[in-house]
């Protein structure tokens, strides 16, 4: 139990008017000149005390507080004494007031001391609230801080430390007496999972407990992960690009902060010797200038990354090369047509074939740069389909086949010439065919009518390619004499005619 000793000091000021015990003027009288009142400490707007006089019941009486302290006020009907609203006093600051009231009326004035004494109470204590700092995965046991407090009242012996909320996992502990906060269970003192705490602590002076107050603990970071590369980072760059060129800037993550990235490095990889990387900024540079896409079109590289302590795990990264027009189209070798004598204008002959290395190539402007004797054939200039233009030279002169002579661009490029040959078949169709007479084949129907078979009895016609391979079946009667064979695709054919399963003749035909 604490013992308080009050002590009261009185400063009286001058009296304006002097009297001896009592003071009689007309309407009033003052049982003392210097009167004295008693507050506690802490207690907001409260009542000071009464002035002691006697009062006529018609009196008219002003009171007037002359003070340096502007916390008084009084009542001029009770001639009560309060102190100010939301004013409250304080023992430890100043332990009494003295002043004077003066009290008027109509005819006369009076003045005397007012002293209020403030008596010392118990005071709540005060916690200073503070910033305490940890590094994270810290041993248990490590001391964290210190917290202080402070009373108002003199000789205070703190108690009674107290963590009252905010320490969920029990990761910290306060020492009762002492104040003094350690790790008591570091499993959630980590950084990335939590960086700052906040608990809310009480101390007691034996009978007054604070109010709580919040103390921060921010947990610092230290270098205890390793970096990571993301995965799936794919960079781009076009072929035969100048040597150095960038080609993009590898990243990489930390769950540290403030990481500072160095020592990145490739660690292997197909084709990494055409690639290097910047040791401190992780930028990809072209260490050559044979990056060719028709050579290859995609490079995977693995690249590991250090934050001065920790290396990352090795991760792949993808180059694609970007194809550029730098390559001539090709005219394919020795691409041959066959046509029969009595083809007609305006027939196909075929496509010309050529590549391009490069993708997404468009070939154009076809073009056949001789070998067109009379401009017999013509050629698309957007597709190189060949076709029969004028075919008077094929029944006027004797030609077996023509050699043409065609390049073709793909809009930057013109590939050298390619020869194409076109062969002239000298069998006639049927319709014109001196040892065939016995048969008729119409173009337009694409009816093949036989008249001198006999056909006594069905005779079985096969039908050939002009590589012996079998298409079709077919079968000719008395009745029709003729058989349909708009189903065959424009080429040349071998018809078999068999009877009794004896070959009477074989038909060649281009339809």
């Amino acid at each position: 139990m604490k013992t308080y000793l009050l002590v009261s000091v009185i400063v009286v000021f001058n009296i304006l008017y002097a009297y001896n015990n009592t003071s009689t003027i007309s309407n009033y009288s003052i049982a003392e000149h210097n009167q004295i009142f008693d507050i506690d400490e802490n207690i907001v707007g409260g009542e000071v005390g009464q002035i002691a006089m006697t009062v006529s019941n018609d009196a008219d009486l002003n009171f007037t507080i002359i003070s340096e302290h502007e916390i008084f006020t009084i009542n001029a009907n009770t001639r009560i004494i309060y102190l100010k609203q939301d004013v409250s006093l304080n023992y430890e600051a100043i332990n009494q007031y003295t002043f004077n009231v003066n009290i008027s009326d109509d005819s006369s004035e009076s003045t005397i001391t007012v002293t209020v004494n403030v008596n010392d109470t118990n005071d709540k204590p005060v916690i200073k609230k503070d910033t305490l700092y940890v590094n994270e995965n810290v041993a248990n046991t490590v001391d964290i801080g210190k917290l202080t407090a402070f009373d108002e009242d003199n000789y205070t012996q703190f108690t009674d430390w107290k963590i009252v909320r905010g320490n969920d996992h029990n990761t910290f502990r306060i020492h009762p007496t002492s104040g003094k906060i350690k790790v008591n269970d570091n499993t959630w003192l980590d950084r990335e999972i939590n960086e700052e705490f906040t608990i809310a602590v009480s101390v007691s002076d034996g009978t007054n407990t604070s109010d709580l107050v919040d103390i921060r603990i921010i947990v610092t970071d230290v270098n205890d992960n390793a970096p990571i590369v993301p995965s799936n980072q794919t960079f781009t760059i076009s072929e035969n690009s100048e040597k150095g060129s960038v080609i993009g800037t590898v990243t990489a993550t930390d769950a540290d902060k403030n990481t500072t990235f160095s020592n990145w490095i490739i660690k292997d990889g197909l084709g990494d010797q055409l690639f290097s990387i910047n040791h401190n900024t992780g930028k990809i540079l072209l260490a050559t200038t044979a990056i060719d896409y028709e050579e290859k079109a995609v490079y995977k590289l693995r690249v590991t990354v250090s934050d001065g302590e920790n290396i990352s795990i090795p991760k792949e990264i993808t180059i694609n090369i970007k194809d550029v027009n730098d390559n001539k189209p090709i005219i394919e070798p020795n691409q041959t047509f066959n046509i029969e004598s009595d083809i007609s204008a305006g027939s196909i002959v075929g496509t010309v074939e050529a590549h391009d290395a490069d993708t997404e190539t468009t070939l154009q402007q076809w073009n056949m740069e001789s070998g067109n004797i009379s401009e017999t054939f013509s050629i698309n200039p957007e597709t190189g389909i060949l076709s029969v233009k004028d075919p008077k030279i094929f029944r006027s002169v004797n030609i077996d086949f023509f050699s043409l002579n065609i390049t073709v661009t793909d809009g930057l490029y013109k590939s050298d010439i390619g020869t194409v040959k076109i062969m002239l078949n000298k069998t006639t169709n049927m319709n014109h065919a001196n040892e065939l007479a016995n048969e008729y084949y119409n173009y337009k129907t694409k009816q093949l009518h036989f008249y001198n078979t006999n056909c006594l009895k069905p005779h079985t016609i096969v039908i050939s390619n002009i590589n012996g391979n079998i298409i079709d079946t077919l079968t000719i009667t008395p009745e029709t004499n003729s058989i349909d064979i708009s189903h065959l695709k424009n080429s040349m054919y071998i018809l078999t005619l068999i009877y009794q399963n004896t070959i009477k003749r074989n038909i060649k035909i281009v339809t």
